[in-house]
């Protein structure tokens, strides 16, 4: 009875570490394709700025899109530099959509995925963990049943 408990806590974990991290690779190729438009000439802010700003805006967009997809990519095969990763880029995710809030007020749309996964991450850190390695099983349910 109570192996079945545990089993179904760590299943339970476990779907909501899946969606977080597919809300994070989600959010990752978003930020890749705003980028691309925004390189290719697309208005997509309801202003116009100035070419400095307009690449700074691709340039970051691509990089944190690209990071952003490297360090999901960590995290799910359970390495220690997924979590460290994600959290650094999840840090400058935040920033970046600060400052574009300054732009347009729908960059604001940007934290959802990034404040999920941080909270989560942050909260079961110590689940994560064990012997600087990831001990939460995310690679498939054999280990559970």
């Amino acid at each position: 009875m109570m192996k079945n408990i545990q089993k179904r806590k760590i299943f339970g974990k476990s779907i909501v570490f899946l969606f977080l991290v597919l809300a994070w690779v989600a959010n990752a190729s978003l930020r890749i394709f705003f980028g691309y438009l925004i390189a290719s000439g697309v208005q997509l802010l309801d202003s116009l700025v100035v070419s400095n700003v307009q690449i700074t805006l691709v340039a970051t967009f691509l990089f944190l899109g690209l990071s952003g997809l490297v360090v999901s990519i960590g995290l799910w095969q359970q390495k220690q530099w997924g979590y460290t990763g994600t959290m650094m880029v999840i840090l400058a995710n935040i920033v970046f959509d600060i400052w574009g809030m300054t732009l347009q007020f729908t960059a604001a749309m940007g934290f959802v995925a990034p404040v999920l996964v941080l909270i989560y991450l942050t909260v079961n850190k110590p689940l994560f963990f064990k012997n600087n390695e990831l001990s939460l099983p995310l690679g498939g349910m054999k280990e559970i049943v």
